[in-house]
């Protein structure tokens, strides 16, 4: 695509514009091709290969062959030379050898034989044919055959290694590859068909009246026919050759809460044209990334991938029931005790968190042969199924699920571009509506906690303790939560930025030169708009985060300052109690002293052991005891009398020594 250097983008980048003249005018395309499954391609192809490599066998064999027969022509010549007697018995035996060779021959080649019919077999098996159309049981796969998932997500040799991410193939295959539940007659699937003639104008073109809502029997049935017309024969009445005397230029498919079935129906029918795109659509629906932008070119592509948050009240929580290749469930759910009921109204439960993925990827030949695959998760109870759009049906006509049911589906269609940016305003402006709502919460929550909880100051006071204890929990809880809800909401506006910066000339100018589609800059800016809410939600919760980390009072600090206090208070009592046993120890000290002296083998004391005396040793223990205790915590008492005595012993005259008058006695004082 044509390129053209924005010099306003922070780093030097470039941009595309739309090939108008590319891609307005129809054009040819293999229908045969587009009729095709990819993975029947992709079959038909490693079968092609495997034939080339038997012919090549063949090839050695016979190579082999003629070796053998010249050694068997060498030994023959051989055998012509030998003479003697026992010749005869040497063509007895050649003979024998002979016949013995022909009935090796003969079983070898009946067991090749056998080989080749088995496997022919095989493919003329009414299963192998079934399964090649996408008409057999796709929940029994053969033990020797990759499952469906597998061989779209690899493709041919080589395929694996330019996919853009390491774990794409095993993300899709462990999700499709799942214990699949039996299939039901419930409808999960919207597809929405609009056929044309060759000389049909835009005017008489409409959707398909049959096969809208569909449960997945009829949804693999539908996909499987074809979709662009190669022959009609005009003697055929039937409803099916009816359909497919038309093709169907454009086909939205509404996929809410993806299961593996409905996953493994798509691919086992999607065509080669779509395979790139599918691979990237299913993988980043499963993995939960924000993604937005615009690739290829002889066949465009547009992604729309955002990950978001919904705050439910209500009595339970509700899981979602799938689970992704790592065997958890396929998006989260979160119980949040501590964020109070609304102001005013009834609290009719707790509050719980979920997450929730948009993904919708738009994928075509030119402006009018193109296709929608859209995927939302409704597991929390969202308005988003099946059901609710054929309640819209029978009051309104039919909806277009994809825009949530605000615009008709075929009136106001539009272009790709203008399609694609349709269902991105409508959709990001339900998602800033639960960004919003989220946000607004959080904001009160916290305001709220800084009205009503104050941090007591009489730390000693057990009510004042418990409170800290709440004050500290509340507010960890509430920076994990604020951590994450920023994390998710990064990303998405990250995502933006990235597609503003490249991606969005694709949908501002056509041909080098700024677009004529009032419709399409009206809807770009309207998500601009959008994403400039989002960005102000964004550092809401970031402010609030640093508030509850450095700011507030109720925050960080007093859980640390709570913690630190209980230390001190456990510490404080320990000591207290081992001060307690301490004592009571040294009271009963001297009473166990006397009585292991008095009770020595008779002899060893030299007087007579009686109760007065055992008095008189308790006595003089308890004093020893008693004066130990004191001399241990009055040391510095006992040291200060102990140096008075030395210095009024030193008061004594001391014969001192003079070098002239020899020994003299000095008096001090």
């Amino acid at each position: 695509m044509l390129t053209a250097a924005r010099e306003d983008s922070p780093r030097q980048s470039l941009q595309g514009s739309w090939p108008l003249k590319f891609f307005e005018p129809p054009r040819s395309f293999d229908r045969e091709s587009e009729n095709q499954p990819y993975i029947e391609w992709v079959e038909g192809t490693f079968d092609y290969f495997e034939e080339d490599g038997e012919e090549e066998d063949d090839e050695d064999n016979d190579k082999e062959d003629n070796e053998w027969d010249n050694v068997l022509v060498e030994q023959e010549d051989e055998k012509e030379t030998i003479d003697g007697p026992h010749e005869e018995n040497k063509a007895e035996a050649e003979d024998r050898l002979y016949v013995e060779f022909l009935q090796a021959f003969c079983a070898y080649f009946e067991e090749v034989n056998a080989d080749d019919e088995e496997e022919e077999e095989d493919h003329r098996h009414p299963e192998h044919i079934e399964r090649v159309n996408g008409q057999g049981d796709e929940n029994e796969e053969p033990s020797d055959r990759p499952s469906t998932a597998r061989i779209f997500m690899e493709g041919l040799t080589g395929d694996k290694e330019i996919l853009p991410y390491p774990d794409q193939v095993e993300v899709v295959v462990g999700f499709a590859e799942q214990e699949k539940l039996e299939e039901s007659g419930t409808p999960i699937a919207l597809l929405d068909d609009m056929i044309s003639g060759g000389d049909m104008s835009m005017k008489s073109k409409a959707c398909k009246s049959s096969g809208w809502a569909l449960n997945l029997k009829e949804l693999r049935a539908e996909l499987s026919k074809q979709r662009f017309k190669i022959k009609c024969d005009p003697d055929d009445s039937t409803s099916d050759a009816h359909d497919e005397a038309y093709d169907l230029d454009r086909r939205i498919l509404f996929l809410p809460n993806l299961g593996p079935l409905t996953m493994e129906a798509i691919l086992a029918t999607a065509p080669r044209s779509h395979s790139l795109a599918l691979k990237d659509f299913f993988y980043k629906y499963l993995t939960g990334k924000a993604a937005i932008g615009s690739q290829g070119f002889k066949i465009f592509t547009f992604d729309l991938h955002i990950p978001f948050y919904v705050l439910k009240q209500g009595t339970e929580l509700h899981e979602d029931t799938r689970k992704g290749f790592d065997s958890e469930p396929l998006r989260q759910s979160w119980h949040l005790p501590f964020l109070s009921a609304s102001k005013g109204t009834l609290r009719s439960g707790d509050r719980y968190l979920y997450e929730t993925q948009i993904s919708v990827t738009v994928t075509g030949i030119d402006h009018s042969i193109w296709t929608v695959y859209g995927s939302f998760d409704t597991y929390y109870g969202s308005n988003d199924t099946v059901e609710a759009y054929r309640q819209t049906k029978s009051q309104t006509g039919r909806p277009d699920p994809l825009r949530a049911g605000q615009l008709n589906d075929y009136k106001f269609m539009g272009k790709p571009r203008e399609y694609f940016f349709t269902v991105f305003e409508i959709r990001i402006k339900i998602v800033r509506r639960e960004w919003r709502a989220i946000a607004d919460k959080v904001e009160d929550d916290i305001e709220k906690s800084r009205k009503n909880q104050n941090l007591p100051v009489d730390f000693d006071n057990l009510n004042a303790r418990q409170g800290v204890r709440e004050i500290g929990d509340w507010n960890r809880k509430m920076v994990a939560l604020l951590r994450k809800l920023i994390s998710r909401l990064g990303d998405t506006v990250d995502a933006w930025d990235r597609f503003q910066r490249k991606d969005i000339g694709y949908f501002l100018f056509d041909d080098d030169a700024p677009t004529k589609a009032s419709l399409l800059k009206g809807y770009v800016n309207e998500v601009d708009n959008v994403f400039l809410d989002l960005k102000d939600i964004l550092m809401k919760l970031r402010q609030l985060k640093d508030e509850l980390c450095q700011d507030s009072p109720q925050g960080l600090n007093a859980h640390l300052s709570h913690g630190n206090h209980e230390a001190q208070l456990f510490q404080q009592k320990s000591a207290r109690h081992i001060q307690i046993l301490t004592v009571i120890t040294i009271a009963y000290l001297p009473l166990a002293l006397a009585a292991a002296v008095f009770s020595t083998t008779p002899g060893v004391l030299p007087f007579t052991p009686n109760f007065w005396r055992f008095l008189l040793c308790l006595f003089v223990l308890g004093v020893l005891v008693v004066g130990s205790i004191a001399a241990l915590f009055k040391w510095q008492f006992w040291s200060q009398l102990t140096l008075q005595c030395l210095s009024w012993r030193n008061r004594k005259v001391l014969p001192e020594w003079d070098v002239e008058r020899g020994e003299e006695k000095i008096g001090h004082g």
